[in-house]
C-alpha cells in the first residue's frame, strides 16, 4: 500500500535491489582524496545479509521446509475441495433429474427450459432445469 500511495512500483523486493547503500558523509567535504577513500572503503566491506535475502534458497533449512510443507498441505486440500464439489454436482444432478422424470419432462424439454432460464439470467440455484457439467 505504501508503495502505490508513493507512486512506486509494488513488485520490487528489497532482495532484487544490487546497487550499494548511499554512503554516510558530510555534504562539505571538498577533498577529493577523502571522498575516493569513502569509496573503497564501501567497496572493501564484506557483503551481509540484505533484507529479503531469508527468502533465497537454501537461506534457512527449516524456513524452506516450513514453506514447503504449507504448500503441500494448501495443494491437498485443493485437491480435497475438488472432489468434494464435483460429489456435490453429481448429487444435485441427480436430484433435479429426479425431480423433472417425476414431473413428466423430456430431456430436450428440461435442456430447452435451462437454456431459457439461463437467458433470463437466473442463477444455477434458482433454474431447477440447470446441469452441472463436470
Amino acid at each position: 500500500m505504501i508503495a502505490i500511495q508513493f507512486g512506486r512500483p509494488f513488485a520490487i523486493q528489497d532482495r532484487d535491489i544490487d546497487i550499494e547503500l548511499p554512503i554516510n558523509l558530510d555534504a562539505n567535504i571538498a577533498d577529493q582524496e577523502a571522498l575516493c577513500g569513502l569509496f573503497n572503503a564501501q567497496a572493501l566491506m564484506p557483503d551481509t545479509n540484505r533484507p529479503g535475502d531469508e527468502y533465497r534458497v537454501g537461506y534457512g533449512y527449516f524456513t524452506s521446509v516450513r514453506f514447503h510443507l504449507l504448500s503441500l498441505i494448501s495443494r491437498f486440500m485443493l485437491i480435497i475441495v475438488i472432489f468434494i464439489l464435483r460429489f456435490y454436482y453429481i448429487f444435485v444432478n441427480a436430484k433435479r433429474d429426479r425431480e423433472a422424470k417425476a414431473s413428466g419432462l423430456s430431456e430436450e424439454e428440461m435442456e430447452r427450459l435451462g437454456k431459457i432460464g439461463g437467458e433470463n439470467d437466473l442463477t444455477d440455484i434458482q433454474n431447477p432445469y440447470f446441469r452441472y457439467s463436470y
